[in-house]
């Protein structure tokens, strides 16, 4: 190999290396919210998509719970976000406790929340266990996945 060759190698290398794209995910869970104090379920999704609008985020992934409101209404707030380019998971329909029930019991809650939530869907379906749960042992976790 010649001087010039080895020279631009690890230029070449570089530069490969800086052209890779950086990228993060930016998730959210637990929506649509109850009223509070502060926000009403619909000032808070308001809000936030201003705010992910504001800092020019991009698509951002809401992962969601249909049944902690009435369903109506999480429809209609889950769909302001699909209006704006975001995509919406399932959390299960109340933010089941994987521990604090049987799995038939969790998999129906899921399978309630997909029913809401799927025509709000396009493309690959996600789940995320909430509180991260995914069971208590692998045989647990594994019926749920599958």
């Amino acid at each position: 190999m010649n001087k010039i060759n080895l020279f631009l190698l690890p230029l070449f290398l570089f530069t490969a290396m800086s052209l890779q794209a950086k990228e993060i995910a930016l998730t959210f869970d637990d929506a649509p919210t109850e009223d509070s104090q502060l926000f009403s379920t619909a000032e808070r999704t308001d809000q936030l998509i201003k705010n992910l609008e504001q800092a020019k985020t991009g698509p951002v992934m809401i992962f969601a719970n249909p049944c902690r409101v009435l369903p109506e209404q999480a429809i209609s707030e889950l769909k302001k976000y699909v209006d704006h380019g975001h995509m919406i998971a399932n959390h299960t329909c109340d933010h089941s406790n994987l521990y604090k029930m049987t799995v038939t019991d969790y998999i129906e809650n899921i399978k309630k929340a997909d029913l809401l939530l799927s025509p709000l869907i396009s493309g690959d379906k996600f789940f995320r266990f909430p509180f991260l749960r995914e069971g208590q042992d692998a045989k647990t976790r594994d019926q749920i996945r599958n």
